[in-house]
């Protein structure tokens, strides 16, 4: 048996000699991830941040530090054996994961970026699945424009409406949408109209029959203002005040869970809405109720233009 002091020293010379041979797995946040971050993408810790800086809750958002994810372990790879608290090398190994996948399918870490999102966020979080973002800021992938085609357009990387009625409806996914949270940023000209359906269908012309209708609309001329359940539960404009206005953008939440209904602009709840079981059609025009299907976009007339950015989802169980 060793002295006491002898089997110290060896036992802290097996664990230095285990800390330089074994690779780093996983980067653990530190201050200077958040400061290398914030110098590289500006737009995103303006968004983000606290004060115009992020911290490491770019990786870890969960409340603990220690939950891992991919951007994390893939930016621990991408440091390897480089000192964690040289902010070039970390800035380096920022820069190189732009061009990884991340875990959201078809994205990457820098695509993520570029959409405004967090890079650490996509992953899969106590039990919840994945965000997947729906739109790619370049293309109509995954989507299907009806009646008036030219009403669509992407301008700088965003989906934007102006023209005559047209819906534009989400095609990317196979399975229908029941349960599950989606999210997107909308902004409106004056004077514009438009809408988010959830539980449609394809539909060719005509107003979409099946689903609801989140109502996107500050100041157009119908009562209905945004964050509205249009026709069954409706925001008035006083409602909203001071939370949205025009030539900004915000946020729309929507999330679906059995019967219940929530709608969020800009994080405060316009709708907490619980459907009867008994819930029968509204007319024969228009379903409004709950039963599974897509999403679509709304082009609403002439006059409106508006435009949807950072567009994803995640299904609930």
């Amino acid at each position: 048996m060793l002295p006491p002091r002898t089997s110290s020293r060896l036992i802290a010379g097996i664990c230095l000699i285990t800390l330089i041979l074994v690779p780093a797995q996983q980067a653990t946040a530190r201050p200077q991830y958040g400061k290398a971050m914030t110098s590289l993408y500006p737009d995103l810790a303006k968004k983000h941040g606290k004060d115009g800086k992020l911290s490491c809750a770019a990786c870890h958002p969960a409340k603990s530090k220690k939950q891992r994810n991919n951007y994390g372990a893939a930016l621990g790879k991408a440091l390897g054996a480089a000192n964690v608290k040289d902010e070039d090398a970390i800035a380096a190994a920022f820069k190189t994961l732009e061009s990884t996948d991340s875990a959201t399918a078809g994205t990457t870490f820098g695509g993520l970026i570029k959409a405004g999102d967090l890079p650490g966020t996509d992953d899969v979080v106590d039990g919840e699945a994945e965000w997947k973002v729906l739109f790619d800021g370049k293309s109509f992938d995954g989507w299907k424009k009806t009646e008036n085609l030219d009403s669509w357009n992407i301008v700088d990387g965003n989906l934007q409406c102006s023209g005559e009625r047209s819906h534009l409806f989400y095609v990317g996914d196979d399975e229908p949408f029941q349960n599950f949270e989606f999210e997107c940023e909308a902004m409106t000209a004056e004077g514009s109209n438009a809408g988010i359906y959830f539980h449609t269908k394809v539909q060719e012309e005509g107003w979409p029959k099946y689903g609801y209708e989140c109502q996107v609309n500050i100041t157009h001329g119908d009562p209905k203002k945004s964050g509205s359940l249009y026709g069954t539960v409706n925001v008035g404009a006083e409602d909203i005040a001071g939370v949205i206005e025009d030539n900004k953008w915000y946020k729309t939440s929507i999330k679906v869970e059995g019967r219940h209904i929530t709608i969020k602009v800009n994080d405060k709840v316009t709708v907490d809405y619980t459907e009867p079981e008994t819930q029968e059609a509204f007319d024969k025009s228009f379903e409004r109720r709950l039963g599974e299907g897509t999403f679509a976009l709304q082009a609403h007339d002439p006059k409106s233009v508006v435009s949807f950015r950072n567009i994803k989802v995640r299904r609930l169980p």
